[in-house]
């Protein structure tokens, strides 16, 4: 679920843009870590434990009950059978523009805007006049990641012969799709940034 936009608060002359980021949990492989078929590769999958399984191959986790052992021709779990965790962070940008620095107007310009009989210079303006053009602004504008400071943790071990199965080791990226510029990018991250521009 994707959720962003721009809302302009006008009495602040402030922008916001939410990003609004949230998706169930990816699936992952849980395998025996054993190569019982003898082809060099140790990602067998085991199978649901039943009564007739051998207690000291079973292997108890919050996913289910395994057989490291499955018999030769019984039923082995499903691909992809285990769900790692969920992802879910807030973003937010606010930003603020200054203009100031009127663009003066050419002599030329100035005389074929003027209609006959003007005001002389030095006159209040009309009041239906247009602004005058700003030559400057300055953006003031800071973006949070995972404002929220959700800890948003990628998939789990997925290896049953590991002691850290079933255990997340690091975290999900920005924005839950790998890695975004550092290790930490999981955490909050505010930036602040100016622009000038003329």
């Amino acid at each position: 679920f994707f959720f962003g936009g721009t809302f302009i608060l006008p009495r602040l002359k402030v922008n916001l843009n939410p990003f609004v980021v949230y998706s169930s949990g990816r699936p992952f492989n849980i395998i025996t870590g054993q190569d019982t078929n003898g082809d060099g590769l140790f990602t067998e999958r085991p199978a649901f434990a039943t009564a007739q399984t051998d207690p000291r191959d079973v292997k108890r986790t919050k996913f289910g009950d395994f057989d490291l052992t499955p018999d030769p021709g019984q039923p082995l779990i499903p691909r992809n059978y285990g769900l790692g965790p969920s992802f879910f962070s807030v973003n937010l940008g606010i930003s603020r523009a200054f203009m100031f620095g009127n663009v003066p107007a050419s002599p030329a310009t100035a005389a074929a805007a003027a209609p006959a009989g003007a005001a002389p210079a030095g006159a209040a303006k009309p009041a239906n006049a247009p602004a005058p053009e700003k030559r400057y602004t300055l953006t003031f504008s800071v973006n949070i990641q995972n404002l929220l400071n959700t800890t948003n943790l990628s998939n789990p071990i997925g290896n049953l012969s590991s002691p850290r199965f079933g255990e997340s080791t690091s975290v999900s990226g920005g924005f839950g799709f790998g890695p975004s510029g550092s290790a930490s990018a999981g955490n909050r991250r505010i930036q602040v940034q100016l622009r000038f521009g003329f």
